[in-house]
C-alpha cells in the first residue's frame, strides 16, 4: 500500500472540500504532521477558535493518529495526548476506513460531550465561555500560528449549520468528484484488482486483497494482548459487522511465528522468565510520569519481574514474580493485612519475616501461597495431592501451593526446610497472550536453581544474556 498517497489524496480532497468550522492543514515541511483550527459554534465555545496538531503516524492509516489541542478550552488539557476512540490511545478500536476528515469530525463531537477520558478536565460552563472569548488572542500569541494560518480565509469554513456538519461523521467516503467510483477502502487507488469481502457497498464495497491481509495483521499487531482489551477487527468489518470472505494468519499463528519454537518450549514447569531490563526501564518511567498510586502498584508486577512457572497447560499458565517483595509496595499494608487475615482463617502461626511475604501478581491477591524449598522428601512420608513438585534436583525439592498446605509440610520436618516464601496472588495468562509478550520482546526465559528463586532482588543475579529473548522484529517495532 502507497500510504502517502493515500494522504495525499486525503489533502485534495479536504482542499476540494472543506469542512464546515474545521481547517485542517499539512506542515509544508511534513505532510504527517497536520494543523488544525476548530471554530466553536455551541456553547460554551461559541467565538472560540481552537488549534491543535494532528499526527499521522507513518503507518496510517493502518495505526491511528495522535491528537493534542494546544488553546485552552476548559474540556482538555493542552499540549496533552487525548484520548478518544480514533486516536492513538485506542490503536484496538481504530478503522483504516475513517480518515482524516471523520477525524476532526469525530473529535469536535467528542469535544462537545462531557465524557471523561485520559486528557480530559472538568471545569463550569462560564469558565468554558471565557477561554472561548479569549482564545483568539491567546492563539496569536502562539509560535508559528499567525504563519500557518496567514494565507487561510476563515470565513470561507465558517458555517452555521453545526449539526448537519457532526452528522456527516457516518460519512467514510472521500467526496472528491473526480475519484473513480471503484476504490479500495484502504488505500484510495483503483487500480490493480479489486474485490468485495464483506456486506458494505459503494466506495466501501471494495478493497485490495493485498490491503486487506495488511490491515488484518496490523490489527492484531495494534492490540493488547490481553484478550479483555482485543476485538476481532482483522475478521469482522468493523462497518456492515460481517465476516470477512477472506482469513489471514490468526493471532496464535502470528505469536508462535514471531516467539518461535526455542522459547515455546521452554515454557513449562519450573522455568523462570524475566522482564527485560528495557522494558522494565520503560515502566519506571512511565511511574513517573503518571506519579498515580494505583498505576504504580499495577506496573511494578512486571518490573523487574522474575516469574516462576508453577502452572502449565491447555487452560493457560500461572506463575509468581519471586522479585516483588511487599517492601517495595507502597501498599504493603494491604498484603500483610491479606497475610494476617489468612492465618486467622486457618488458625496458622505466624513462622516466617516479613521480608519473605511477596506479591505474587495481581490476580486473587488476597489469597496466600507457599513456596518451599526442602530436602530429603521421602522421608516426609506425606501425600503431595494438592500441591506441586516444581523442581527437584539432587534429593532437594520446590515445592508450590496454597499456604496452609505448605505450612503443614513444613512443620513436618523443620529441620529439612531450606526456604518458604510466601504469595500474595499470582499472575496468569492464556497460552497466545504469554507468547504474545515474548513477541513483543518484554520477556527472556531460562532454567535456574533454586536457591536464586530465595535471594534477595533475584533479578540482578539472573545474567540476561543466558536467557532467550525473541529478538526485534514487526511486533515489537509495532508496538
Amino acid at each position: 500500500m502507497n500510504k502517502l498517497k493515500r494522504i495525499q489524496k486525503e489533502y485534495k480532497d479536504l482542499t476540494l472540500n472543506p469542512i464546515d468550522n474545521i481547517i485542517i492543514t499539512p506542515d509544508i515541511n511534513n505532510i504527517y504532521i497536520w494543523y488544525y483550527l476548530i471554530f466553536g459554534t455551541q456553547e460554551p465555545y461559541i467565538n472560540g477558535e481552537y488549534y491543535g496538531i494532528l499526527t499521522l503516524s507513518e503507518d496510517y492509516p493502518m495505526k491511528a493518529p495522535r491528537i493534542i489541542i494546544k488553546t485552552p478550552n476548559g474540556r482538555f488539557k493542552p499540549d496533552t495526548r487525548l484520548c478518544f476512540s480514533m486516536s492513538d490511545y485506542h490503536q484496538e478500536t481504530w478503522n483504516p476506513n475513517w480518515n482524516i476528515r471523520t477525524i476532526m469530525l469525530g473529535f469536535y463531537s467528542f469535544m462537545l460531550e462531557e465524557s471523561l477520558t485520559e486528557g480530559s478536565i472538568e471545569t463550569d460552563f462560564f469558565t468554558r465561555q471565557q477561554l472561548a472569548q479569549s482564545s483568539v488572542d491567546f492563539n496569536k500569541k502562539i509560535n508559528n500560528f499567525n504563519t500557518i494560518f496567514e494565507s487561510i480565509d476563515f470565513s470561507l469554513y465558517k458555517q452555521n449549520n453545526t449539526t448537519n456538519n457532526i452528522n456527516k461523521i457516518s460519512n467514510l467516503e472521500i467526496k472528491n468528484e473526480n475519484i473513480e467510483k471503484n476504490i479500495c477502502k484502504f488505500c484510495y487507488e483503483s487500480d490493480g484488482e479489486l474485490v468485495s469481502v464483506c456486506e458494505c457497498k459503494g466506495s466501501l464495497g471494495y478493497v485490495h486483497i493485498k490491503c486487506l491481509k495488511e490491515w488484518q495483521l496490523k490489527t492484531i499487531l495494534n492490540q493488547s494482548t490481553h484478550p479483555k482489551y482485543q476485538i476481532n477487527s482483522d475478521i469482522i468489518c468493523s462497518v456492515c459487522k460481517t465476516e470477512y470472505k477472506i482469513k489471514n494468519k490468526s493471532r496464535k499463528e502470528i505469536m508462535e511465528e514471531l516467539t518461535g519454537e526455542n522459547i515455546m518450549n521452554q515454557i513449562k514447569l519450573g522455568f523462570i522468565f524475566i522482564s527485560s531490563f528495557e522494558s522494565s526501564k520503560n515502566n519506571l518511567d512511565l511511574i513517573k510520569k503518571y506519579n498515580n498510586l494505583l498505576f504504580y502498584e499495577n506496573i511494578m508486577n512486571w518490573t523487574y519481574g522474575v516469574f516462576l512457572i508453577v502452572e502449565c497447560s491447555n487452560n493457560g499458565i500461572i506463575a509468581i514474580n519471586t522479585n516483588y517483595s511487599t517492601k517495595k509496595s507502597n501498599m504493603s499494608h494491604k498484603y500483610l493485612s491479606y497475610y494476617n487475615n489468612y492465618l486467622i482463617r486457618y488458625n496458622l502461626q505466624n513462622i516466617n519475616s516479613s521480608n519473605n511475604i511477596f506479591i505474587g501478581g495481581p490476580c486473587e491477591e488476597e489469597n496466600i501461597y507457599g513456596l518451599i524449598y526442602l530436602q530429603d522428601l521421602d522421608s516426609f512420608n506425606v501425600n503431595l495431592k494438592n500441591v506441586k513438585i516444581i523442581k527437584n534436583q539432587d534429593n532437594k525439592y520446590l515445592i508450590f501451593g496454597e499456604y496452609y498446605l505448605i505450612y503443614k509440610l513444613y512443620n513436618i520436618k523443620k529441620d529439612n526446610i531450606l526456604k518458604l516464601h510466601i504469595y500474595c496472588g499470582y499472575a496468569g495468562w492464556s497460552n497466545t497472550q504469554l507468547i504474545a509478550e515474548f513477541a513483543k520482546t518484554n520477556w527472556g526465559i531460562t532454567n535456574t536453581n533454586c536457591d536464586v528463586l530465595f535471594e534477595k532482588d533475584n533479578y540482578n543475579l539472573i545474567k540476561q544474556e543466558h536467557c532467550l529473548f525473541v529478538s526485534k522484529n514487526i511486533y515489537s517495532e509495532n508496538n
